[in-house]
């Protein structure tokens, strides 16, 4: 169990690269979309002043204005998306993450001298444990923290 437990396999690896890969590709899109809403934004103060000025008429200053009302919305909205799908990968596990409390594990698991110490040590990492009672046995799965 010991050596199933410190060993980083390449399923977790590669579930951790994705989840970076993920949250980088989120930052980008939500950078760029700020940049969108301040261009936005400031089409609709040059709007207003084209308006203001008499440079354009009534009809085309409701035409643009709602097009750029519309496009400041979306923006704002995907802002919000973008920001809610960092919040909850925030919370997602890193490879640094794994490899601190693997060891931590390590480090308890070799200064245990009793049974509680060694559970103890286990449950740093382990979640819970799932069986399954089989024809032939029982099959148990492991779900880690």
């Amino acid at each position: 169990m010991y050596s199933t437990i410190t060993k980083i396999d390449e399923q977790t690896l590669q579930m951790v690269d994705a989840t970076n890969d993920q949250c980088s590709e989120t930052r980008t899109l939500l950078e760029m979309r700020q940049k969108e809403l301040v261009q936005t934004e400031q089409a609709i103060e040059k709007l207003f002043e084209l308006y203001e000025d008499g440079t354009i008429s009534k009809q085309r200053f409701s035409d643009r204005m709602a097009i750029h009302s519309k496009n400041k919305q979306e923006a704002q909205r995907d802002i919000e998306n973008y920001r809610h799908l960092l919040a909850v990968n925030a919370d997602m596990v890193t490879l640094d993450t794994i490899q601190e409390q693997v060891s931590e594990f390590k480090e308890v698991w070799n200064n245990a001298s009793t049974s509680s110490e060694t559970n103890k040590a286990y449950r740093l990492l382990i979640d819970k444990i799932v069986y399954d009672r089989e024809e032939n046995g029982i099959v148990l799965e492991v779900l880690y923290k």
